[in-house]
């Protein structure tokens, strides 16, 4: 019976209804949450098996020589907003004209120079402390417009500061207490996105998003234009709490070993500010190959030696990078005698393998498959017997030896221990069960998933400022 259900974030999805018996964890990569300032995929099962995000990028500073020059852009700050990762409580943060700057003095923000009626907000409260070794969200809002003519990020005349910025915004009217308060629990948002903000998207007049991961340029995301030039600083990958990327649209430049990772543009958001066409999220984990996504170690996780299943979407693809493996999903060490399970892609197909000192390696099969194209992907262990599926199909069935998969790591979402492992592209929708699911149960799993996870899929982010809450 087709039954149309309207999920907790709001969209609609058509479903024959996930099999719920033993389901101990099931990630759907809808939304985001913030979770003691840390930005999380809630998991739907209703064990808590949360999801933290490691799919940011920022700018990363030495605090000795590394800034981003703007220049002279010429617009008008009333809201200043950015994402900051001190290195200690006394730091020099950016200057926006020659006399007004930005910094941290034993732990307090102070703005020098004349900011007219100035709130100062860190973490959506109305406060000038800030602490070091954290991301913070900074808003500094005025009453008397500054016009930006110098502005350098990292470094106030010849002085420099050591920190990580990210998401860095300029807009030409004050923000509210309740904009500030949006902009902080939804920070893959835009805070234009929020239904009761007075804030047009023409009040945005500067967003470098600082999400490139490579190259000189720190883009302008915001339609003025005013890209800066990167001098020293150096990305960093893997961050929390700031805008993740992995649940954004953005686009990837090729090849691979040039990767510049873009948020969409807001004036035009099929595209990002190079007029790429984004590469869509489609209500899925977006990895690039060094983000992922981290699932605590938990009791209802560690199935020892007894029955299970794992199951997700993902769409195949194959990074080559030191390694013949791009790991799903793991819990545990594949490597030296260690225990687990990782999920992974190869050159030639999808593969599962249980390691508990000797290692067991099935595939899903080499056959048609295609770069690029969603699968079905589901391992079930039952006693010792293995078997894997592909869509609804078995491709692998065989005794196994008795491997113990109750272990202290976390389950990790696109990667495993080593960095040489991670995936990219897109995972969606993935689930562990303390059973065996039976072959009726997968293909119901299956049906359920198909419409949003098929080719030519119309299930894909909006451009409605969608980013992934």
């Amino acid at each position: 019976m087709l039954i149309t259900i309207k999920n907790i974030i709001g969209s609609i999805r058509n479903v024959l209804g996930i099999v719920t018996e033993g389901l101990k964890m099931w990630l759907p990569f809808e939304r985001t949450e913030i979770v003691s300032s840390t930005q999380v995929a809630p998991d739907t099962s209703g064990n808590s098996n949360n999801a933290t995000l490691y799919t940011g990028k920022s700018l990363s500073f030495d605090g000795v020589n590394d800034y981003v020059d703007c220049g002279n852009i010429g617009v008008s700050l009333k809201t200043l907003a950015f994402w900051i990762n001190l290195d200690s409580t006394t730091e020099k943060v950016l200057q926006v004209t020659s006399s007004q700057s930005v910094e941290v003095s034993s732990g307090t923000i102070t703005l020098n120079g004349t900011w007219t009626g100035s709130t100062i907000y860190v973490d959506a409260t109305a406060t000038s402390t800030i602490v070091a070794s954290s991301y913070k969200r900074v808003v500094i809002t005025t009453t008397s417009a500054i016009t930006v003519d110098d502005l350098e990020l990292g470094r106030i005349g010849s002085s420099y500061g050591d920190f990580i910025l990210s998401d860095l915004e300029i807009y030409d009217t004050p923000w509210t207490q309740a904009d500030v308060t949006y902009d902080y629990n939804k920070p893959n948002h835009l805070v234009t996105d929020n239904p009761s903000t007075s804030i047009a998207l023409s009040n945005l007049k500067g967003y470098w998003a600082l999400s490139e991961g490579d190259g000189s340029i720190a883009y302008d995301s915001s339609g003025e234009g005013n890209n800066g030039t990167i001098n020293g600083a150096t990305y960093e990958d893997a961050q929390p709490t700031i805008p993740q990327l992995g649940m954004m649209d953005w686009a990837k430049s090729t090849p691979v070993s040039d990767e510049i990772t873009l948020v969409a543009n807001p004036n035009n958001p099929s595209q990002d500010i190079l007029g790429n066409s984004v590469r869509l999220r489609e209500h899925s984990l977006n990895l690039d190959g060094s983000g992922y996504a981290d699932v605590a170690d938990d009791s209802s996780l560690d199935f020892g030696t007894g029955d299970f299943t794992l199951e997700c979407w993902a769409k195949y693809d194959f990074l080559n990078q030191g390694s013949s493996w791009n790991v799903l999903v793991s819990n545990g060490s594949i490597s030296g005698g260690g225990s687990g399970f990782n999920l992974a892609s190869s050159a030639s197909s999808f593969s599962i393998r249980l390691n508990a000192g000797t290692a067991v390696t099935k595939t899903f099969g080499t056959d048609n498959m295609t770069v690029g194209n969603w699968y079905h992907l589901v391992v079930t262990r039952e006693g010792t017997l293995l078997k894997t599926y592909r869509d609804t199909s078995l491709k692998s069935s065989s005794t196994i030896i008795s491997v113990d998969v109750d272990t202290s790591f976390p389950v990790k979402i696109g990667r495993d221990t080593l960095t040489t492992r991670f995936y990219q592209n897109l995972i969606d929708d993935v689930r562990l069960y303390n059973k065996a699911l039976s072959a009726d149960e997968i293909e119901q799993n299956y049906n359920a998933g198909l419409s949003q996870h098929k080719v030519g899929s119309s299930f894909s982010d909006d451009f409605s400022g969608d980013y992934g809450n």
